[in-house]
């Protein structure tokens, strides 16, 4: 692979003809389109390439979130940018098409207790205690966000196997019980594709970046079968 030093026409991307252009950190590189690579298909290398997509779909997805990129990025988490944090901490334990409860929307913060976790086609619901034994963390106003992981479609014909659905909510203050009840609606279009698939992975987590320093909930997570 050689790097073009000058570059009159700017960075350059893709392939013409049998050469391949790569710009990256500011460097253009070239190198020789090789037509006799073959990808193999055997069993394990179409697993790992499913795998590292799903990765990149989930990564995407907890990157669309405004409050939840900002954490990442605010985080000591190992990457250059929110999207490559994400990634790395939750490549290892994504499967193909499936995402299990060990993945996480938000960096190692602050912990809580579950005491329950609903899901239905229109809520999205939680009752934690925040763990506050040392210090005030994470006071309200916070913004609590669910992600949810929607896989297995009714008619996997008409939809993509996999989706993901997303709905937040601001609290303002906490009621006096020891126990925080979370309530979160889906909107459309969110809630009608909330009908169409038949399990779901849903991750939760609270966010605070109104101020720095920014603060944050561990994720929590259950996997559901929906009716």
């Amino acid at each position: 692979m050689a790097r073009a030093v000058k570059q009159p026409l700017g960075g350059v991307r893709g392939r013409v003809g049998d050469v391949i252009y790569r710009y990256m950190n500011g460097k253009s590189f070239i190198s020789i389109y090789n037509s006799e690579v073959k990808i193999s298909q055997s069993k394990k290398s179409v697993e790992n390439r499913n795998k590292f997509g799903a990765a990149i779909k989930f990564a995407k997805a907890v990157n669309s979130v405004g409050d939840l990129k900002k954490v990442w990025d605010f985080s000591t988490a190992p990457g250059r940018s929110a999207y490559t944090k994400i990634f790395k901490e939750n490549n290892r334990k994504i499967q193909p098409d499936y995402l299990g409860n060990t993945c996480c929307i938000t960096p190692k913060g602050i912990s809580c207790i579950l005491d329950s976790f609903e899901l239905d086609t229109k809520f999205a619901t939680v009752k934690i205690k925040i763990d506050r034994t040392y210090e005030p963390n994470l006071l309200p106003p916070y913004v609590a966000h669910f992600v949810i992981f929607l896989n297995d479609p009714i008619k996997p014909d008409l939809y993509s196997y996999t989706y993901y659905a997303f709905t937040s909510v601001r609290i303002q203050e906490e009621t006096p019980d020891e126990f925080q009840t979370i309530v979160s609606k889906f909107i459309a279009p969110d809630a009608q594709l909330m009908t169409l698939y038949k399990k779901a992975t849903a991750f939760f987590a609270i966010t605070k970046t109104d101020a720095k320093p920014f603060e944050w909930l561990n994720t929590v997570s259950k996997e559901f079968i929906l009716t």
